[in-house]
């Protein structure tokens, strides 16, 4: 609840260039309130399109390790399991404007790859760290708020018991 006036903002930009569309909103329990859920659910009436609320739970999270951004930056990699009958979907955060139709991107071939994403340029992480987490010279961090991914190819994997198996 504490992000609804950026998740508006979000869904103001994408309904600038967009309608008729499913949006997803994915959350975690007691964190986005029921009349928060009918505020974006009557907004996004309003243009033409849908929204399907996906809650998780906090013992669906339970085994996973809080991070500095919250356990709520995970949420994201439920999606495969949470979304059973859809093949790929544009992951979007919810702080973010969109400044143009998201076709083109959407649109873009996965192929067999588990996901599409631009290299973070921002030079937010010490090569220290970087070493730290054993990522080589030739994989690169990704920004994770705008995710193309293959939700098909991820099932076929169990992204979900990987990762409380890691």
């Amino acid at each position: 609840s504490n992000y609804m006036i950026p998740i508006m903002v979000t869904l103001q930009s994408i309904f600038t260039h967009h309608n008729n569309i499913n949006v997803y909103l994915c959350f975690l329990e007691e964190n986005l309130k029921e009349e928060d859920i009918n505020t974006l659910s009557q907004f996004t009436k309003l243009n033409n399109s849908n929204l399907y609320p996906l809650k998780i739970s906090y013992e669906q999270l339970h085994n996973l390790p809080d991070t500095r951004h919250g356990k709520t930056t995970l949420l994201r990699l439920y999606l495969p399991q949470l979304l059973p009958n859809i093949n790929k979907i544009l992951y979007l955060d919810g702080d973010i404007v969109i400044n143009d139709k998201l076709s083109e991107l959407y649109n873009i071939d996965l192929e067999n790859n588990y996901i599409a994403a631009s290299k973070d340029t921002a030079p937010l992480y010490h090569p220290d760290r970087i070493r730290d987490l054993e990522i080589s010279n030739t994989h690169w961090y990704f920004n994770a708020g705008i995710t193309l991914m293959n939700l098909e190819a991820l099932r076929k994997i169990d992204l979900s018991k990987k990762i409380h198996d890691y």
